[in-house]
């Protein structure tokens, strides 16, 4: 038996059951031998003490693993919105939309983050293919009829009524 598993039990019979370490608590009687009672109250003491201390470390690292997954979390949203920004900045998403453009990404992907082999963070969305970029997911994404508010409207074109009348205010504001 472990010395550290020894369960300390109130009398035994023959001492040799008790590893050699702990033989100094127990006192020969008629009936074989007894644990001092004041060697077992401070074993006791130091015992619930020890599993106190214990507790008290076990419920540190539990906060400890809270926060570092809290953490973990919020690098992990921090990563996934700077590249979906990026990538809708990227492709002409108008400024004041991006961060509507951005929720809107988030809700139609999940954006995964990886630590590449060289150790850079990448970010991806799986389909049913594999991977694809987040640059090509918004690429696509920004090909949707929903995205269609968030892109600037497309250049007039050279002739038209209204490409004239543009012309000709600006020629007169200069």
């Amino acid at each position: 038996m472990d010395d550290q598993d020894f369960p300390f039990p109130e009398q035994v019979a023959d001492l040799q059951v008790v590893p050699a370490c702990w033989r100094d608590l127990y006192d020969a009687t008629d009936d074989g031998f007894e644990l001092i009672p004041e060697a077992a109250r401070q074993m006791r003491e130091v015992e619930e003490s020890w599993a106190a201390k214990l507790r008290d470390k076990d419920e540190q690292i539990a906060a400890l693993d809270a926060k570092i997954e809290t953490q973990q979390n919020e690098l992990t949203d921090s990563i996934v919105g700077g590249a979906i920004h990026l990538a809708l900045h990227e492709r002409g998403v108008r400024p004041g939309l991006l961060r509507g453009a951005a929720a809107l990404v988030r809700r139609s992907f999940k954006v995964s983050v990886i630590r590449n082999t060289a150790g850079e963070i990448e970010t991806s969305i799986a389909d049913s293919f594999g991977p694809v970029s987040v640059a090509d997911a918004v690429s696509a994404w920004l090909g949707m009829e929903e995205a269609a508010p968030f892109l600037p409207p497309p250049p007039p074109s050279k002739g038209g009524a209204l490409t004239a009348a543009v012309r000709r205010l600006s020629e007169g504001l200069h």
